[in-house]
């Protein structure tokens, strides 16, 4: 301290005796206070100050105090402070003529935080509390923006990484579909495994249609989830959305992919049949469809493909036996489906075939007033008017609001 005080000494008689009023003008005087982070006042500290035309130092003395005054202050100074065992701080200061600066400076041991540092942290610590309150509370809106602000100043990977896989769910709820498969990538590249950035990633890819991004997250979900009934729901999903693009092939390997693993996915079973029915591929539909039946014994939609495929085959007994256990499981299926196929049959000019299917509905279904309708105008097609006669008039009585009924009655007029 006595040495600091003899060189204010030695530059105040300097002043006094040399220096032009001019000179004395530009004079500024910068100093200050230096704690450590508990705020406990540091000695030793070596401060330098250096701007292009001069270079300054000090050492803080017991009371962290230092002092110095520079000659120009029109220039701006760089400040260096260095204690060993303590972080070198260094940074940029304004003077200005006249102007005296007094610092207050806080240096942190080496290898901790920097005061910068420490003082992001709490910001985004205080921003991402908010932003998990405002989540929990649904406020989807307001917990984007501070997580948003929280992942911009958080110094910490691990509080970046966590606001990252928080803002992944709020991106997915406020349905920005693009940012959530962004911020999915982004947690993924750091955890691999994800399972919720993954599952987030290929669902917001899939209502994006970007078919080979969601293929990606699909393909590593699988590997960090290889059972369970989410995961496979999903590789099924994907399967549906190639088989309407039509990538047979893929959506053939994603539903056997979806029953590996979870054999009980009765969708699957069933996309998995009617692709082989569709492929003319009969008894690799019956297979699959036992198997789905093995699983629940009344399904219908393993019932109506075990029909089709035997019906396809030729193999009439098979085909009635299968046909009696569909309406027995599910009768609504059979008027449905065989209504359907009697309208078909009827375009097509397969007036006896027509007949067969319209008369399967109404074993099914009496009451079914429009498939009287249509067995009449089977049976006319088929030259039998006695039974249309009979069919038209049922249908009249039945429903005599229907709009089809004064076409009917037409018809019974020209059976007259």
């Amino acid at each position: 301290m006595r040495e600091t005080r003899k060189r204010w000494i030695v530059g105040a008689l300097l002043l006094l005796l040399g220096a032009s009023g001019a000179e004395a003008q530009r004079q500024a005087t910068i100093g200050g206070r230096i704690v450590d982070e508990n705020g406990v006042k540091l000695a030793g500290v070596v401060v330098t100050v250096t701007s292009p035309v001069e270079s300054r130092s000090d050492t803080s003395n017991k009371k962290g105090r230092f002092r110095l005054i520079v000659m120009d202050a029109t220039e701006d100074f760089i400040m260096r402070l260095e204690k060993e065992g303590y972080q070198t701080i260094e940074r940029r200061v304004v003077v200005g003529v006249g102007k005296d600066v007094n610092e207050s400076i806080t240096m942190v041991v080496a290898g901790r935080a920097s005061v910068e540092e420490l003082e992001q942290s709490n910001q985004a610590a205080t921003a991402y509390n908010e932003g998990a309150t405002a989540f929990n509370a649904g406020d989807f809106a307001a917990a984007r923006t501070h997580f948003e602000q929280a992942l911009s100043v958080a110094p910490d990977p691990e509080v970046s990484l966590a606001s990252q896989r928080v803002l992944t769910l709020v991106y997915f709820q406020l349905q920005e579909w693009g940012l959530a498969a962004a911020s999915a990538e982004k947690v993924v590249l750091a955890e691999p495994d994800n399972q919720a950035a993954l599952t987030v990633g290929f669902d917001s890819a899939s209502r994006l249609a970007q078919h080979e991004q969601a293929k990606a997250f699909l393909d590593r979900l699988i590997v960090a989830q290889p059972e369970g009934a989410a995961t496979a729901v999903r590789v099924f999903n994907y399967g549906v959305a190639e088989n309407r693009a039509g990538n047979k092939a893929e959506a053939l390997r994603r539903f056997e992919q979806a029953v590996s693993i979870d054999p009980t996915l009765t969708a699957a079973y069933s996309g998995l049949a009617m692709m082989h029915l569709e492929a003319e591929e009969y008894d690799r539909a019956l297979a699959v469809a036992e198997r789905l039946l093995s699983i629940d014994a009344e399904n219908a939609e393993a019932l109506r493909i075990r029909y089709e495929a035997f019906k396809r085959k030729g193999d009439e007994a098979n085909m009635q036996a299968a046909l009696d256990q569909l309406q027995s499981a599910d009768p609504e299926q059979i008027v449905s489906n065989f209504y359907q196929t009697g309208i078909l049959r009827f375009n097509e000019g397969n007036s006896q075939g027509a007949i067969e299917a319209f008369e399967r509905v109404l074993a099914a279904d009496p009451e079914y007033a429009l498939a009287h309708y249509q067995l009449g105008r089977a049976f006319l097609s088929a030259g039998d008017m006695a039974r249309a006669k009979t069919e038209l008039e049922k249908f009249v009585e039945m429903a005599p609001e229907d709009p089809e009924v004064p076409t009917a009655k037409e018809m019974l007029q020209y059976l007259e």
